[in-house]
Order: structure tokens, then sequence, then C-alpha cells
């Protein structure tokens, strides 16, 4: 039973007592008082010892809840220096972050600047040396010019030289080839050089006579020969480290022949062999330096 309802129970108890006429004094049932008092022998240990654990719990929890909070102290004053240890750290890196895009900046304009130096010594030198390899052009394009110039010359008067000895007229009594025009024409054809009239347009402009007028053409001596022009013509000497233009590589005829040896074939099975055909020998005309002569009176 609970200890306060018995303790509320005594106290009706000895309150609806019987009073005594003299003294304060009252009569009470005894039987019902002492039931009371048994009931509170036996419902006091039992109040007393929950009592006695809820203080106990009481204590615990209070000593749970200071340990706690002096855990929860502790973590506060932990992360309280931590924070304090983050912040000088993220100080200190936002610092470094700066010091470092500060170097970065300077080395990139000093870089920039180098380049930049450099880039315009090699700007400076390609130039030099442009300037070197056009003054080498043109002194290479001058000597070739002068040499050509030269070489020009020489063969303007080797042509000079032999349309001279073809008006001039031969000597009387010597035996000198003689052309017709018509053989004229077909040496030209033959030759693969200009037609007569070319000739023709050729000595009006120089002033010859007129070969036709003054019968078949007398030369004083053999024609001058392309290889004999050339010959008259000065010999260009190579220079080193300079690529001649002009030089041409052999040409087809000009090159040494090749022998060629053809194997007979030999007869298959039973099968003769043919008669050879003779080899047809072309007839050639005559070259230009054995054409008959005649006296130099004119006639055929």
């Amino acid at each position: 039973m609970d200890l306060l309802y018995l303790i509320d129970r005594l106290e009706e108890q000895v309150a609806g007592a019987q009073r005594m006429p003299l003294g304060n004094r009252a009569v009470v049932d005894r039987r019902a008082l002492l039931d009371t008092i048994d009931q509170l022998r036996v419902a006091v240990p039992t109040e007393v010892r929950e009592a006695r654990e809820i203080v106990s719990e009481m204590d615990a929890i209070r000593r749970n809840t200071e340990e706690e909070a002096r855990l929860v102290l502790a973590r506060a004053e932990e992360q309280a220096a931590s924070l304090v240890d983050d912040h000088k750290v993220t100080r200190a890196a936002r610092e470094r972050a700066a010091e470092i895009v500060a170097e970065g900046e300077t080395r990139a304009e000093e870089r920039s600047e180098g380049a930049n130096a450099e880039m315009a010594g090699r700007i400076e030198e390609s130039r030099a040396v442009a300037r070197q390899q056009m003054a080498a052009a043109d002194e290479y394009a001058r000597r070739l010019l002068t040499k050509l110039e030269s070489q020009l010359g020489s063969f303007q008067r080797s042509v000079q030289s032999g349309l001279d000895q073809l008006t001039e007229a031969p000597a009387e009594g010597a035996m000198q080839p003689t052309v017709t025009p018509d053989q004229m024409d077909e040496f030209l054809a033959d030759a693969g050089a200009a037609p007569r009239s070319l000739l023709e347009a050729a000595r009006r402009e120089v002033g010859a006579p007129d070969p036709a007028a003054a019968g078949p053409i007398h030369f004083a001596g053999p024609p001058a020969t392309e290889a004999a022009m050339e010959a008259d013509l000065p010999a260009a000497e190579p220079e080193e480290g300079v690529i001649d233009d002009f030089s041409m590589p052999p040409l087809d005829d000009e090159r040494a022949p090749v022998d060629v040896i053809e194997e007979p074939s030999e007869p298959l099975g039973d099968e003769q062999p043919h008669d050879e055909e003779p080899e047809q020998v072309e007839e050639r005309e005559p070259a230009l330096g054995t054409i008959a002569t005649t006296p130099s009176n004119g006639s055929a």
C-alpha cells in the first residue's frame, strides 16, 4: 500500500476519536490504530527502498550527466581548438596560394619577356640570313648573266664570222664546193634547220647579196659546224657551290653506243633455216663536203 495513504488514514483515526471532557485527550480504537501501524511498518521499507533506488538512480543519472557534460565540454574545446587550427591552416594555405600565384605570374612574365627577346633575335637573325642569301643570289645572277652575255657575244661573233665567210667572193681559178638553192633546201630539211625563206630574211637584215642572182653559192671552205662554233665559245669554269642552270645532260645521240649481241635462234624440229635476206643499204645523199666541185666560173 501507499505510505502516504496509510499516514492519511492514521491521521483520520486520531482526528475522529472521541474526546475526553477533561484534558486534551481522546479515545481511539486501539485495534484499528494498530492495524494501521502494522500496515505502515510493512509499507515503510518498500517505500524507503524505492526512495533509495530512486536516489541512487538520480545520483547515477547526475554522474552520467556530469560525465557527458565533461565529455561534451572536452569535445567542444577540441573542436574549438581544431577550428582555430583549421582557420590558421586555411589562412596560411590562402597566403601560400597567393604567394604561389604571384610567383607564377612573375615567372610567366619573365618567360614571356625571354621568349619575346629570343623571338626578336631569331627574327633579326633570319632577316640577316635572308639578306645574305638575297645578296648571294643577286651576285650569282649577275655573274651568270655576265657569263651568258660573254657567251652570247662570242656566239654572235661566230655567227657574224660565218655570215662574213658566206658573203666573201671565192678566189678565181680555185676549185670551191658549189651548192645550188635546191640542194641547200634539201640539206636544211635533212638537218631540221629553218627553211630558205628565213635565211633570205636574215640575209636581207644583214645586207648580204642575193646568192640566186650571182649563181650557185660558193663557200670559201667547209661550213662551220656546231662543234666548231661551240669550240669558239670560252669554256665556262664551274664555280664551287654554284649550280649551273644552263648545263644540259648529253642527248641520246651523243651517248656512247651500246653493243647489242644477238644470239642466233636455233631451228625447232625439222624446220630448215630460211635464207637470210640481204641487208638493204640505205642510200644517203652526199654530205655537204662531198658535193661535186666545179670550177669557179659557175658551170655545173
